[in-house]
């Protein structure tokens, strides 16, 4: 173990929304006793980002060390694991190129994780900063912002294991030696991520549900605060169209812990068409909003274009939905058979060196 924290940003072509993610990590109030480091992984970047984002952190007077990796496989969850491979400390906070970090939230995730080893995964509070002027800001959008990893994510602080149990991928800590232990066991994803300009996603609603598998607690706390950079581009109904329905199709990927977490009841098999079946009539009662994206109650629109992308998931997937449930069961039996060890996980009292 290493205490400290790394902090790893992912991109593509993030060479012009880095600089004030790099700004506001300048700014970080870090305790004396504190060791952090910056992981920059550039995902297949066309637009010179780890230069460029290399000059602007000298510029800005490099605090600590910024380093640099490349990872040639698009996804996030691929660039993620190269960079915590690539991480020197036992905390991973995963600062997406467009978060902007308040100035005390390394010094709040310091404090959190080492008075509360039983988390594995923590989250924060986030708050939209829009690239629009406020009179263009759509109507809809604090409805529905929680879909763009805006807003609270939790009624109260503390253990949300069992109140959701998920937290936003934007702005996730995660504590390494539990990951290295569900890796150990035999956990990989089953979903990459946003690849480029794909909307498909939720490897960190998958990795929170393989946490849970393994016993660790998934924790939230609004004083840790960042700003999530809105473009223009995301904020029309069309992008929310396809961004909800993506979230559908990973919401049958996600299913696959369910029955491993006693969120679902065996079914026999094939599963996979048992759960077709049982959604394709809530489906046709709601056809009128899945042919009028643009009916006026929004919420159910919304509500029938995931489910749309839920069964169209589960039916591409056929087979193999079915396999992925076996995997996990096993993945869960490992878990069982092989318990991690607390003994191992002591706070931490270093200084910086």
């Amino acid at each position: 173990m290493k205490p400290g924290i790394s902090i790893i940003i992912c991109t593509y072509d993030g060479s012009k929304r880095l600089t004030p993610v790099l700004e506001h990590l300048a700014q970080q109030e870090v305790p004396q006793k504190l060791p952090w480091e910056i992981v920059l992984v550039d995902n297949a970047s066309t637009d010179h980002t780890t230069e460029i984002a290399t000059a602007q952190w000298e510029a800005l007077g490099a605090p600590v060390l910024l380093r640099t990796c490349y990872e040639a496989t698009p996804g996030k969850s691929y660039a993620q694991q190269t960079g915590i491979k690539a991480a020197n400390y036992d905390f991973l906070l995963i600062c997406d190129d467009d978060n902007w970090l308040a100035p005390n939230y390394l010094a709040v995730t310091w404090e959190l994780m080492n008075d509360h080893p039983e988390i594995g995964i923590l989250g924060g509070k986030s708050e939209p900063v829009f690239e629009v002027v406020s009179e263009d800001i759509p109507k809809w959008f604090s409805e529905f912002q929680t879909f763009y990893a805006v807003g609270k994510q939790s009624k109260e602080n503390g253990d949300i294991t069992h109140k959701g149990g998920s937290i936003y991928g934007a702005g996730m800590v995660i504590r390494k030696p539990y990951y290295e232990y569900i890796c150990q066991q035999g956990f990989e994803y089953l979903l990459s991520c946003r690849k480029g300009s794909s909307l498909l996603s939720g490897g960190d609603i998958e990795l929170c549900k393989a946490f849970q598998l393994a016993g660790f607690k998934i924790w939230y706390d609004d004083r840790l605060k960042f700003k999530h950079f809105m473009t223009k581009g995301r904020l029309s109904w069309t992008y929310l169209m396809k961004l909800i329905f993506a979230m559908g199709q990973s919401r049958a990927m996600h299913h696959v812990y369910d029955f491993s977490l006693g969120k679902q009841p065996t079914t026999k098999k094939p599963i996979w068409m048992w759960r077709s079946i049982q959604h394709i009539p809530w489906l046709f009662q709601r056809i009128p909003y899945l042919l009028n994206a643009h009916h006026q109650d929004r919420n159910k629109v919304v509500k029938a274009r995931i489910g749309l992308g839920f069964v169209y998931q589960l039916m591409s997937m056929r087979g193999e939905f079915d396999q992925n449930v076996d995997r996990v069961n096993t993945l869960y039996e490992r878990f069982q058979n092989h318990p991690f060890s607390y003994a191992d996980v002591q706070p931490a009292n270093v200084t910086n060196p």
